[in-house]
């Protein structure tokens, strides 16, 4: 589940978003994750294999289009969902997963966190954002 919506912010468009991700620990390229046990088949030489550990995590998310620079900017914060409330909240309707952020202070504060940000920045450098188009055409010429 996802939900957004759209500002503009100093005539930039920004996107807010938020959503949730499904965290598995214990997994790792080439091993199974069927169980924690190893099966009858497997030879004695094997370790067991540890538990799955499984985690969620509410994002939040500003995406600024930069048009000049033809470019977006991403800004993001991520708060552990640790309790079954929010669990549950995050796989229901709309209005109960904003019902558990607004009623849970840090879920609120990572939102609150990205807000800020997107309204405190400042680019002190827009050269930073330049593809240096000329100094690869001037390198291709001399090639």
């Amino acid at each position: 589940m996802d939900w957004f919506f759209g500002a503009e912010i100093r005539d930039v468009a920004c996107l807010f978003l938020q959503g949730y991700q499904k965290i598995i620990k214990g997994h790792y390229r080439g091993s199974s994750a069927t169980s924690a046990s190893t099966s009858t088949a497997s030879t004695s030489t094997s370790p067991p294999r540890p538990a799955l550990e499984t985690s969620y995590i509410l994002i939040s998310l500003a995406v600024l289009r930069l048009e000049n620079q033809s470019t977006d900017l991403v800004i993001s914060s991520n708060y552990p969902i640790r309790d079954e409330v929010g669990i549950h909240a995050i796989h229901a309707d709309l209005e109960t997963v904003r019902g558990y952020i607004e009623g849970n202070g840090e879920a609120r504060e990572a939102e609150r966190l990205v807000l800020e940000v997107v309204s405190s920045l400042e680019v002190l450098d827009w050269e930073l954002f330049d593809e240096g188009d000329e100094e690869m055409g001037s390198e291709r010429s001399e090639s």
